[in-house]
């Protein structure tokens, strides 16, 4: 299947249509330097994927933390629920592939592990929540990335086969939860597919990138 005849796009939300990454991992390393460790890029990569309640209770296990993984929790949702709105912009070309998408009556999902607060603040900050048919977050799985759960939910709620969608992510958790749905995945940033086949996995540098390709792909119907 063309990456252009999809009937949906099942979109990642951090790294991949949002810009916070650098801002996470400067609220990353603020929180635990609050509890007088230190968090490395190694550390924060290795993080992607699961929730912040999840990543709370691992930070407070690896470090040593002395007061409740819930505790961490909330002090990590306040440092960045109070500028995550206001602070983070959408990474260059994003919303150009948004318009693209809905101008071309494509429908459009969000399937993130981010916080459902943070996520649907996010889309209706940037006029974004009426394009998207539905909303998949970390309050509304059981698992997270890279299980499929995410992107099962995401096809059901759209009511369309696996073999219908392309899903854009950033990250081996979620390029892994989305290819173990059947779905076929456009890796934004990446320079190469592996270790993922051709098949399952494009791997495309950015948006500008993804918008080439599309274009390319219709000139040639």
């Amino acid at each position: 299947m063309k990456l252009s005849s999809a009937t949906a796009y099942c979109l990642d939300l951090d790294g991949t249509i949002a810009d916070t990454i650098p801002f996470l991992f400067e609220v990353y390393k603020t929180l635990l330097s609050e509890y007088d460790r230190e968090g490395t890029k190694k550390e924060f990569n290795e993080l992607m994927g699961p929730s912040l309640e999840e990543i709370s209770v691992i930070l407070c296990k690896r470090h040593g933390i002395e007061v409740s993984a819930e505790k961490v929790y909330a002090r990590y949702m306040g440092l960045i629920s109070d500028a995550y709105v206001t602070q983070v912009q959408m990474l260059d070309g994003a919303h150009r592939f948004i318009e693209w998408a809905v101008e071309n009556g494509k429908r459009l999902a969000l399937v993130t592990s981010n916080d459902t607060t943070l996520a649907e603040g996010f889309l209706e900050a940037n006029g974004l929540m009426p394009h998207f048919s539905a909303v998949i977050t970390a309050q509304r799985v059981n698992r997270r990335k890279p299980d499929p759960e995410c992107y099962q939910n995401a096809l059901a709620a759209l009511d369309i086969a696996s073999t219908e969608a392309v899903a854009v992510e950033d990250s081996p958790p979620g390029v892994e939860a989305a290819i173990n749905a059947g779905i076929r995945t456009i890796w934004i940033g990446a320079e190469h597919h592996d270790p993922y086949s051709p098949d399952l996995v494009t791997a495309r540098k950015d948006w500008h990138h993804i918008h080439t390709t599309l274009q390319e792909e219709l000139s040639h119907e």
